[in-house]
């Protein structure tokens, strides 16, 4: 059975080995990517191959509240337990507790490795609501996976692991500083827009607002069915604001009033 190259995402992060013979370069990387044993030639062709696609970063995503099947009790499991919790609790330090009090709750663990060395170059850490929390950029002499030695295998041994794209990484890296999460709006000036068809009711509040010191337009969704703007001249809401781009309105969702 002939077993696919791994995709290639982004040609700037990928390059062609040419004339590879088994044994002659390091595959850790592409088998710590692709989960295979050392390449293997199409079918009729030679027994060593002669090109193959070779990413330098890869990307997946690790469910923090499923542990991986294989998960054992091996005191290298404690200790990776405990290196992981304290490099988690340093790099939420600076993410404020919840609107309950409570504090933030990692789910989901968006990481970008380095796929020669292993470790985590980026990372983006989201809550159990889908919420970004924190993201990081690690730079090799300040590095702290590399400090404790965590690299790709440790984690995908201990976690559920998803592969993921570079593009779903990308996005959300960008994702992240385009949200603000319960962020209160007050407006006194609007238009309300309404309009029924046989799809339903469709309907939602066009404004201005100072955004980060400029004036933005602001679309807010999500009102409810019981929505009454007049004769109230003043409204607040509180909700998801995102920012797609400088030149498109700011939306506001996930209101509450």
């Amino acid at each position: 059975m002939v077993k696919k190259k791994p995709h290639c995402f982004n040609t700037h992060y990928c390059k062609t080995i040419q004339n590879i013979s088994l044994g002659k370069i390091n595959t850790t990387g592409y088998r710590a990517l692709t989960g295979m044993a050392n390449p293997k030639p199409v079918s009729g062709a030679s027994r060593e191959p002669s090109a193959i696609i070779f990413m330098s970063h890869s990307y997946l995503q690790f469910d923090l509240s499923k542990t991986a099947p294989e998960t054992g009790n091996r005191p290298a499991d404690a200790l990776f337990k405990r290196l992981f919790s304290k490099v988690m609790d340093e790099n939420i330090s600076t993410v404020g507790p919840a609107p309950d009090g409570k504090d933030p709750n990692v789910r989901l663990w968006l990481v970008e490795f380095d796929i020669v060395e292993g470790f985590p170059i980026r990372e983006i850490l989201i809550d159990n609501k889908t919420e970004f929390l924190a993201k990081k950029r690690h730079r090799h002499n300040n590095n702290i996976w590399v400090r404790y030695n965590l690299r790709i295998e440790d984690f995908k041994n201990n976690f559920e692991a998803t592969v993921i794209g570079k593009e779903w990484f990308e996005d959300s890296w960008k994702t992240f500083d385009r949200v603000t999460y319960r962020i209160k709006v007050q407006i006194s000036d609007y238009r309300y827009v309404y309009r029924e068809d046989d799809d339903g009711i469709y309907s939602h509040i066009e404004t201005t607002i100072v955004h980060k010191g400029k004036k933005r337009r602001l679309k807010i969704f999500d009102l409810g069915e019981d929505f009454e703007p007049y004769p109230i001249r003043y409204l607040e809401f509180t909700g998801q604001l995102y920012d797609a781009s400088p030149g498109s309105p700011l939306t506001l969702t996930n209101i509450t009033r």
